[in-house]
C-alpha cells in the first residue's frame, strides 16, 4: 500500500507540475498614483483576472459588489509597492492551468479551441485597489491590455501568460475605472496611471438629480 501511495503521490506531482504556468507581470515605466494623480499608491491589492461572459465592467465600475461577484481572481498580490512608492513589479508568480478558480475551470476545452464560461482565452484585467483588503477599497482603477489573454493549456509551449500596464503612449492599455497616463510622473518613463474613486456620481448625473430636484420642489409649491 506504502508503494501504492507513493505512486499516487507522484502522479499527482506530476500533472501538478504539468499544468503549472508562470505568470509574469510588472511595470516600472508608470507606476500608479491615487485619485488625486499625485500620491504615489504605497501598497494596496492588485488581482488579476477576467471577468465572467457577458458582464459589463463600463457600467459596473462605481459598484464594488457587482464588480466582485462578476471578477475571477486567477492570482492575487496584497502589500506594499514591492520596488519604489506606487510601483508594483510582481515576479515568480504561477498559477495552475488544470484548476478551477472561484468555481470556474481555467481550461474547459481539450484542443486549443476557445470556447466560453472557462478563463483560457479570456482577456486579462488587472484591477487595482487602495487597501490591502479589496473590500474595504475606497479607490480602484481596473486595467485591460491589447492582445493580453489568459493562454490555453493546451498550446504547446505557452505555459505562461504574461501582463504589463507599462505604456509611454497609452495607445495599447485602456483604463476602465481609473486613468492611463493621468497622474504625476513617480519616477518612470511616462506619468503614472491614476485610480479613482468608488462610488463617485459623475457630474453630468449630479446636475441632472439637482435639477429633477428643483422640479419637484416648484411642483409641490405650485400644487
Amino acid at each position: 500500500m506504502n508503494k501504492t501511495f507513493a505512486l499516487i503521490a507522484s502522479l499527482a506531482v506530476a500533472v501538478s507540475q504539468a499544468n503549472a504556468a508562470s505568470f509574469f507581470t510588472g511595470d516600472t515605466t508608470n507606476g500608479i498614483t491615487r485619485a488625486d494623480g499625485t500620491t504615489a499608491l504605497t501598497s494596496g491589492s492588485v488581482l488579476y483576472g477576467t471577468f465572467t461572459a457577458g458582464f459589463d465592467v463600463a457600467a459596473n465600475v462605481n459598484d464594488f459588489a457587482a464588480l466582485d461577484a462578476a471578477f475571477i481572481q486567477v492570482i492575487g498580490y496584497n502589500g506594499a509597492s514591492n520596488l519604489a512608492p506606487g510601483v508594483f513589479n510582481l515576479t515568480g508568480l504561477t498559477y495552475n492551468e488544470g484548476a478551477a478558480f472561484e468555481t470556474v475551470q481555467y481550461d474547459l476545452s481539450a484542443d486549443t479551441s476557445n470556447v466560453v464560461n472557462d478563463i483560457a482565452g479570456s482577456t486579462v484585467y488587472a484591477w487595482v485597489l487602495n487597501d490591502t483588503t479589496p473590500s474595504s477599497a475606497t479607490e480602484h482603477a481596473i486595467f485591460t491590455k491589447t492582445g493580453s489573454t489568459w493562454t490555453d493549456a493546451q498550446t504547446p509551449g505557452s505555459n505562461a501568460t504574461s501582463f504589463s500596464w507599462a505604456t509611454t503612449t497609452g495607445t495599447d492599455v485602456l483604463a476602465l475605472a481609473g486613468t492611463v497616463l493621468g497622474g504625476a510622473n513617480i519616477g518612470g518613463s511616462a506619468n503614472s496611471h491614476s485610480l479613482q474613486t468608488i462610488g463617485v456620481i459623475p457630474e453630468p448625473s449630479r446636475a441632472v438629480l439637482g435639477f429633477l430636484g428643483l422640479g419637484a420642489f416648484f411642483f409641490r409649491r405650485r400644487r
